[in-house]
């Protein structure tokens, strides 16, 4: 058996993906048709039993090396949540949110007992990364919202638990020496230099390429970017690490030194840099992968970028199996592996020694990494872009320069006589950038909308059928074929999907009782309502419309904290087009003011009745909505809704369908959950 390597790793990573990304319930099915799959591939491919059992043992390897850190690390700091506990530890990261809350990670124990890393959300107050703390404060368990996947998301950086209301709080100066702490201490104020040069959106970019810190982005910039397909440059992963060990490369290309001293040299600017960047699983990956690539030559082994891979994928899971949780994680493997495995493989007749060649197997590679990382884009996105073949011939190589000005910026330590007009070469492909992305992200057909239930499902199961045609057959011509079937399947289903959702109400609840939002959808008409008022519902309104290419809205009501809330309804719907705007009489607003792109009009609410053909939504005196759907009534306050006045049902994060003849179901609109209720009688 050749490549053991990659047999154990592919089969691992199967198994911890299966055990963790379905619930028990999912598994089951996705199991069987899994099972079934394998059962005919080795009926036909006859690959031995050496093979077949060496696959077997890895995937249940994954599978149980999951479930028994989910079992016994997992539950053991979780069964502290809901309770008061007492910590004490070394804050290891800061975040400010204003100018007087932050949150810390602190590493330590909780109740002097137990080891754990959780998140400290308090005041600012004055310490630094290092020092030690000790507090009491109650646990929480992070959850998983329509608007961040908080749980999957710190579950993948091996932190379990929140604290909050923290009292009795102490704090010890921790003047030790820290390599971590100056690198990162030297990483922010290089950032804030480069800010404090270019203030704007431009300087925000580039600190964004070089380090990940994306909060001077505006929301919609960012939007536009990933609807690009260059979303991934403001993510630290391999591509940096690529450019990084590039520049030490050229630096010591032109100085004669042995094959071993020049390894040292590469693996030492990769661990700065690594810990420069913030360490992120992602970029931490492509570390291990470039010093198992680079340490073959050394050691005589020719390289294997794949056996690289599934071993660096191996490496990290064995510390924490959440990992598979992590979106960089995924999409910077899945990308790696398009561009070092799955495009050579794709484009290994094409003739490239001339230009015609050399642009055809360039589109090919492009093609083939879009291919990889797209069914965990549908997974962790709203959006999936249409458009990243012609973003990476044009924008991409505007990033490489972008994040080499910020190299340059932090290798030489901002001096004057380079900071200026590295920076201005840098602010100029920023704003190329800006103005590029935002030309391309505003067209319709730039992006795949990516937050229906079944895309999911239906995306894993073509892979499937992709991953076994590849194997099964072995040749590229038919494995393109099955991507190019797989997409036409994917695109049918969707067309087949909007058609079939037409005559049916769509209530979408968003949000909880402190902060919600609903939009009712019709035909072709949808109307978005804020029921609270809250600084989050703009950003419930927002993402939907992503989710569910949503490009028009006929009307937008703010019954609540109007002033606001239309401020931020401007901002955050400023890529979607709306008819008409509803604000309570008396909200003051310019002559000349418009929010999202029309004038306010001005109303008690009372008299405010949707009608579009089978439905009517009108407003109640407590601004809860009534909504009447072919002689059905449902009323809608926020985290609730009650139909016919005889099902009372609680909803947050969930889409409500009721089709003509009254039957209803609510479905989940937080990915990896499941129907939440449904009731298949026709409403009395």
């Amino acid at each position: 058996m050749k490549r053991k390597m990659v047999h154990i790793g592919f089969s691992y990573i199967s198994g911890l993906f299966f055990a963790s990304f379905f619930n028990f319930a999912a598994q089951i099915p996705f199991l069987l048709i899994l099972s079934f799959a394998f059962a005919v591939f080795l009926c036909i491919r006859k690959p031995g039993a050496v093979c077949t059992l060496v696959w077997v043992c890895s995937f249940l390897t994954g599978f149980g090396l999951y479930k028994a850190y989910d079992t016994f690390v997992y539950d053991k700091i979780s069964a502290f949540a809901s309770g008061e506990i007492s910590f004490a530890g070394k804050i290891t990261q800061i975040d400010d949110f204003s100018a007087d809350s932050s949150s810390y990670r602190v590493r330590g124990r909780i109740n002097g007992i137990q080891r754990a890393e959780i998140i400290f959300y308090t005041d600012s107050m004055e310490c630094s990364r290092g020092d030690f703390i000790s507090f009491s404060a109650k646990a929480q368990e992070f959850e998983n919202t329509y608007l961040f996947a908080q749980k999957d998301y710190y579950m993948s950086e091996g932190i379990f638990l929140k604290a909050y209301d923290g009292y009795d709080i102490q704090i010890t100066r921790n003047d030790s020496f820290s390599l971590i702490s100056v690198i990162q201490d030297y990483r922010d104020k290089i950032t804030a230099k480069i800010r404090s040069v270019l203030p704007g959106e431009n300087g925000a970019l580039i600190t964004a390429m070089l380090v990940g810190q994306k909060d001077g982005l505006d929301e919609d910039t960012q939007t536009l970017l990933y609807r690009c397909g260059i979303g991934h440059a403001m993510a630290v992963s391999g591509m940096h690490l690529a450019v990084a060990a590039a520049v030490i490369c050229a630096l010591t290309k032109r100085i004669y030194m042995r094959r071993s001293l020049r390894f040292i040299l590469m693996e030492s600017g990769i661990i700065l840099f690594v810990i420069f960047s913030g360490m992120s699983v992602s970029v931490v990956r492509s570390a291990v992968m470039i010093t198992l690539v680079y340490g073959a030559c050394i050691f005589g082994r020719k390289p294997d970028p794949l056996n690289s891979l599934c071993l660096a994928a191996v490496i990290l899971s064995l510390f924490n199996p959440f990992i598979i949780h992590n979106v960089s994680f995924l999409l910077s493997w899945a990308g790696t592996f398009g561009v070092t495995v799955f495009a050579p493989y794709m484009t290994s007749d094409i003739d490239d020694r001339f230009i015609w060649g050399k642009i055809k197997k360039y589109a090919a590679n492009v093609f083939c990494i879009s291919a990889s990382v797209f069914p965990f884009s549908v997974m962790y996105f709203d959006e999936i872009s249409a458009v990243s073949l012609l973003s990476d011939l044009i924008i991409m190589p505007l990033c490489i320069c972008v994040l080499v000005c910020g190299l340059i910026v932090s290798l030489t330590g901002g001096a004057g006589f380079i900071l200026s007009p590295v920076l201005i070469i840098g602010a100029g492909s920023a704003s190329l950038i800006i103005k590029l992305s935002d030309f391309l992200g505003r067209f319709r057909l730039s992006y795949i909308a990516s937050g229906y239930v079944y895309m999911v499902p239906l995306v894993i199961i073509l892979s499937i059928f992709v991953v076994i045609t590849a194997l099964m057959l072995k040749k590229p011509y038919y494995t393109a074929w099955s991507i190019v079937l797989s997409a036409a399947v994917l695109c049918i289903s969707g067309i087949i999907s909007s058609y079939a959702d037409r005559d049916n109400l769509m209530i979408y609840m968003l949000g909880d009782e402190k902060s919600s939002v609903m939009a009712v959808s019709h035909g072709n008409n949808t109307d978005v309502i804020d029921l609270t008022g809250n600084k989050n519902d703009p950003r419930y309104a927002s993402k939907l419309c992503r989710g569910y290419g949503l490009y028009e809205i006929n009307s937008l009501s703010i019954p609540r904290n109007a002033y606001a809330s239309a401020v931020s309804y401007d901002r955050h719907l400023s890529l979607t087009r709306v008819r008409h705007v509803y604000l309570p009489e008396g909200t003051f607003m310019h002559d000349d003011q418009l929010i999202c792109g029309c004038r306010p009009e001005y109303t008690d609410f009372s008299d405010v009745c949707f009608i579009y053909g089978d439905y009517t939504a009108a407003f109640t005196e407590d601004h809860t909505v009534s909504i009447d759907f072919g002689g059905h009534s449902i009323d809608c306050s926020p985290s609730r809704a009650e139909f016919d006045s005889e099902y009372p049902v609680d909803v947050c994060d969930s889409v409500i369908r009721i089709n003509k003849e009254g039957k209803i179901s609510i479905r989940s609109l937080v990915k990896g959950k499941c129907t939440l209720w449904e009731h298949s009688q026709k409403l009395s």
